[in-house]
């Protein structure tokens, strides 16, 4: 009898619009321009207000957010994005330098469906991306 081959993990993610924002703009245009080297198409935000305006017309498929700000305005953002129809299909990826449990559990309960660590590894974030396709079967 043959084994059954484990169903195929994809290694990269699809190439779709993403959108990350992040309060330092060069490391929003760095982090940006990186996933578009990886053929993605990027909108780049600096601060949640602009991140809502540019996010709605743009309307990415996944938002990575640096949520390292104070009064957890970007926690507060994603919550916002969460609730809007028309983008109830987004995942949102907080990308931050905090990484212990009660983090986590905060990201969570704001929304967000994965959790990276600063700095990200392209091999992270590409696992991430992987993830949170709307085509990868968990």
């Amino acid at each position: 009898m043959l084994a059954r081959s484990p169903p195929s993990i994809p290694s990269r993610p699809s190439q779709r619009p993403l959108a990350g924002h992040d309060d330092n703009e060069d490391a929003a245009e760095s982090f940006a321009e990186l996933l578009r080297l990886d053929g993605h198409e990027v909108e780049a935000a600096k601060s949640p207000a602009d991140a809502l305006q540019r996010i709605k017309p743009f309307s990415p498929d996944v938002t990575l957010i640096d949520i390292g700000l104070p009064r957890d305005e970007w926690l507060r953002t994603a919550a916002t994005f969460a609730i809007a129809s028309t983008l109830s299909k987004m995942r949102f990826l907080a990308v931050t330098g905090y990484g212990r449990t009660e983090d986590r559990n905060r990201t969570r309960q704001a929304g967000f469906d994965d959790h990276l660590v600063k700095p990200v590894s392209l091999p992270a974030l590409t696992r991430a991306l992987v993830r949170n396709d709307p085509g990868y079967k968990r």
